[in-house]
């Protein structure tokens, strides 16, 4: 019982970073210490999950050092407009 609570925690935990990243770089587009500081989150779960979001093809890299992300034009074109 214990197990699947950490589990379900740590998707909670997964998505909603995820989720953060994408709302932030729908707004515009960052560094990932920038993303660092709008999330909360630590470099490496930024760092990995900027990963996990260019292989999916939802974020793509620009520039040198430090890199800017955003969104891949696909995935902009499929949000909302507010």
């Amino acid at each position: 019982m214990i197990l699947v609570s950490v589990v379900r925690q740590d998707e909670a935990d997964r998505k909603s970073v995820r989720e953060r990243i994408l709302a932030f770089l729908r707004l515009e587009a960052a560094t990932s210490s920038k993303l660092q500081k709008l999330t909360g989150a630590s470099a490496g779960t930024i760092r990995n999950y900027l990963s996990e979001l260019i292989n999916d093809g939802e974020v793509v890299a620009e520039g040198g050092r430090p890199k800017t992300y955003r969104l891949a034009s696909s995935v902009a074109e499929k949000m909302p407009r507010v």
